[in-house]
């Protein structure tokens, strides 16, 4: 055997036993790939586990590697490790053996935790790991962690480290031998995300948070422990890519989050995850899971798939004997205890153990930040999962039963609900909370009416049975007799779906009739007047309408101003227009405004908040608007790791900052850069995101990859994206043009028009579809087909195609556009070609403004 096969026998090993003793032997022979000598090496070793120095020295006696010195962990008692006396063994797992030690030279008394790197790993990936936390815990001091003393190596080479020793129980026992209240365990609970927290503001994720390493001294204090399959994030690039059979990703199966299952990135969002089951484990008593794991098959399917049960449901699934057990424990009654869970605390346990990272809280202090709500007596911020929701993560899990425009649709109403609903979270209380519930619930009534036909196991069918529900929605509510600022909260709750669904105009329309509604209701210098002026400046900017976009900002500013609004409040408005500004061409007013932001919300929320990083974003855009271009990337890259810190969040800012940077090293011609960073946010935008956004990114790693010479790479891709936007708009849609419009360029760049061809006439009967009464788009589609056939020397049939473009650019844009130029100049060259110069003299004439243009082809 090899060093490089030893090396692999030794890793195999470490992350087995890492696992649940009944997961070992399917996640070993996962591993191994089909490697039945190596199945074999592993199985005898984990056979062998208490006496594995035996194995470890007969086989690399074959291997021809020098092996660790044969010695019995327990024989180590009582030796000295640098200055340190080993008293005892506290524990020992897959990567090293925790020692009671005292300093052996009398300079202190105090009993320390010295961990020993296990025999037989002093090389490979559990030598490292070991090193690594080692270096992560040397950066962390707080009072809940467990500080690093010391460290070093053995003689004999093997590395150590000291941490302060701590004597307590894990958390979760000791809070039942204390028969901790619910309150108590809140209060507890609070201190481990602080701890946490910490951690996280460090850049580092635990990875493994579960009650054996979070212990609690006698007094009350808690201490987290264990960081050996920490990581720290801005490292963590190489990791993720296989599901849980790959054993390079050691974890605690019923301590891990989906994300780590399925080996996809780590965030710390992933912590966030394991908090919520550590809640509910303290709450309750119980996992969220009813029964173990067979196999690590079986924990992806579970932990993926399964939704866990309510924490007060829960209690009222076990024996009567276990229900007082518990309730005892917690020093009530079980139905006292499902009282006391029931509403918010089921709700915050939920939201931190949803299975899509970005739905989580948005941090661990965020989820504290909760709890000390609930304690206070004051709303929280979590609240269950909608009906829609469900209904949605149903259609996924059965997507080959379900229509999957359905899918979108119901989700999008969802969301829209969950929007009304958390503005009732926020409310006042009393009868004014009855009021706003009231107002609400009648909301709600309305979007559930409307959408009713939506069965969620029949779906919405397409985009287009969406449209006509919302359009309907819309004309119901111009003849409603319902109370005008109801009606207005329904039209911006409808303005929104249209706007999600990318039907701008649908959208706009709405929020001015919002508007209009707010200022009879409100006058025209209220703050609810300001809302609706927004809402269409973001909307108007999506349709490249800038100068509009502006002008709805600046009276949004106005009110603002006028009001004496609190200068964070404002930040969101200041920042919309700052991009208004970088489209208009204005850098420096748009970096000004940026950093007016940045001053308020630095101050205000601090320099880690999302907020704070969405602004620095938009500055590093602006910044590579006035060809700052080498300060932007610094700023990208300074950026990027912390939201990767953050596991992102509503506005998707990571995929969108990724691919800014990614644009940055194309146009510095580091292609080889790019790739990377758009394959990555092309991942990101699919897991929680839009297909557009995803379409763009697609288009974006087209042009990298054709700039990199990779010709069937580029084909690839642009294939891949029609059949996503095919699946998207199965009607058809102007953006399924563009896509064809896409592979159809390709070809025609690349010499090839006859593959061209169908690809772009597919593009021009999309556009037509879409824009029966003519568009840019439909002229664009007849030039580039027009030019296809013209490469073909098929002129007569590319004649009228190009006439009817250019008639269209003419009437739309006039000869002032130079684009209208050049297309009457290829018009010219064509009829030249064709021998009918009497025509294209009509066409100079034309260009001239001697004439006007003729009606058609000619």
């Amino acid at each position: 055997m090899d060093p490089v096969r030893w090396q692999r026998v030794q890793e195999i090993f470490t992350g087995a036993l890492e696992q649940p003793p009944a997961a070992r032997l399917e996640a070993v022979r996962v591993s191994c790939r089909g490697d039945e000598e190596l199945f074999r090496e592993v199985l005898s070793l984990l056979e062998s586990a208490d006496t594995a120095t035996d194995y470890f020295t007969d086989l690399a006696d074959r291997s021809g590697v020098t092996p660790p010195a044969e010695v019995d962990v327990d024989e180590l008692v009582g030796r000295t490790v640098g200055p340190y006396r080993l008293v005892g063994r506290l524990g020992c797992g897959g990567m090293g053996v925790v020692f009671l030690a005292k300093r052996d030279d009398d300079h202190f008394e105090k009993d320390v935790a010295l961990k020993l790197l296990r025999l037989g790993l002093d090389s490979g990936e559990g030598h490292q790991r070991f090193l690594r936390e080692r270096q992560i815990l040397a950066g962390l001091e707080h009072p809940g962690i467990a500080r690093l003393l010391d460290g070093g190596v053995t003689d004999d080479g093997t590395p150590y480290y000291v941490m302060e020793y701590v004597e307590g129980l894990p958390i979760d026992e000791f809070c039942d031998e204390n028969n901790l209240t619910i309150g108590e365990r809140l209060s507890l609970f609070l201190d481990v995300c602080e701890a946490v927290d910490h951690a996280h503001r460090h850049l580092v994720v635990h990875r493994d948070l579960k009650p054996g390493n979070i212990l609690v001294g006698s007094e009350g204090r808690v201490k987290l422990l264990d960081f050996g399959i920490a990581r720290v994030l801005d490292q963590m690039g190489s990791e993720a890519g296989t599901t849980l059979s790959g054993l390079g990703r050691p974890m605690t199966l019923a301590w891990a989050s989906p994300e780590q299952i399925r080996g996809e990135p780590i965030t710390t969002s992933s912590d966030v995850y394991s908090l919520g089951l550590l809640l509910y484990s303290l709450l309750t008593g119980f996992h969220p899971y009813r029964r173990a794991f067979t196999s690590p098959a079986d924990a992806e399917r579970v932990i993926c798939d399964q939704e866990p049960t309510t924490p007060s449901v829960r209690l009222a699934e076990v024996e009567s004997d276990e229900q007082a057990r518990v309730g005892e424990a917690r020093g009530t009654s079980v139905d006292g205890l499902r009282s006391v869970l029931s509403g918010d605390l089921d709700a915050i346990v939920l939201m931190a153990l949803r299975k899509e990272p970005a739905r989580r809280y948005l941090s661990v202090a965020d989820l504290a930040d909760d709890i000390r709500k609930y304690l206070e007596g004051r709303p929280v911020r979590a609240h269950k999962d909608s009906l829609g929701y469900r209904a949605s993560r149903f259609m996924r899990r059965n997507r080959l039963a379900v229509s999957g425009a359905g899918v979108g649709a119901v989700l999008l109403v969802a969301l829209v609900a969950l929007g009304i609903r958390y503005s009732l979270s926020v409310s006042a209380h009393g009868r004014a909370l009855a009021e706003e519930a009231a107002s609400t619930q009648q909301v709600t009534d309305f979007m559930v009416d409307l959408f009713g036909s939506a069965d969620p196991l029949e779906g919405f069918g397409d985009t287009v049975r969406v449209r006509a529900i919302l359009d309907e929605g819309a004309t119901r509510l111009g003849e409603s007799d319902v109370r005008p600022d109801l009606r207005a909260r329904m039209m911006t709750a409808l303005a929104e779906v249209y706007y999600n669904l990318g039907l701008y105009e649908d959208a706009a329309a709405l929020h001015r009739r919002v508007l209009n509604l707010q200022k009879e209701i409100h006058g025209p210098e209220a703050p609810e007047v300001a809302e609706p002026l927004v809402l269409l400046a973001e909307t108007a900017h999506r349709m490249r309408d800038f100068e509009e976009a502006e002008s709805f900002y600046e009276e949004a500013i106005r009110i603002h101003r006028r009001l004496g609004t609190e200068p964070l409040g404002t930040t969101g408005v200041l920042q919309g227009m700052a991009r208004v500004q970088r489209e208009l061409d204005r850098p420096d007013s748009a970096e000004a405004l940026l950093n007016q932001v940045l001053s308020i919300r630095r101050e205000a929320i601090g320099v880690d908040h999302f907020q704070t990083l969405w602004a620095e974003l938009d500055l590093a855009y602006a910044l590579r608007g006035r060809g700052a271009s080498d300060s932007a990337r610094v700023l990208y890259e300074l950026v990027i790791p912390k939201l990767r810190l953050h596991g992102d969040s509503t506005p998707r800012l990571l995929p969108s900052a990724l691919n800014n940077l990614a644009f940055l090293h194309m146009r510095e011609g580091r292609a080889e850069e790019a790739e990377p960073l758009y394959r990555e946010a092309i991942d990101l935008e699919r897991q929680g995101g839009s297909i557009p956004s995803v379409l763009l990114l697609m288009n974006n790693l087209a042009g990298v990859l054709d700039d990199q010479g990779d010709d069937a790479g580029t084909e690839a891709v642009l294939r891949q994206a029609i059949r996503e936007a095919e699946s998207y708009w199965p009607e058809g849609d102007a953006m399924v043009g563009q896509k064809y419009g896409g592979l159809g360029a390709f070809h025609m760049i690349n010499g090839d028009p006859i593959a061209a061809e169908p690809m772009l006439r597919q593009a021009l009967d999309e556009y037509l579809t879409a824009y029966p009464d003519g568009h840019s788009r439909v002229s664009d589609g007849q030039i580039r087909l027009a030019d296809c056939l013209a490469a073909q020397d098929r002129y007569q049939e590319a004649e009228p195609l190009l006439a009817q473009a250019f008639e269209w650019l003419l009437t739309n844009q006039g000869l002032e556009n130079s684009y209208t130029g050049e297309v009457g100049t290829q018009l010219i060259t064509l009829y030249e070609r064709l021998g009918r110069p009497s025509m294209a003299n009509r066409y100079r004439r034309i260009l001239e403004g001697a004439i006007e243009a003729p009606g058609g082809g000619g």
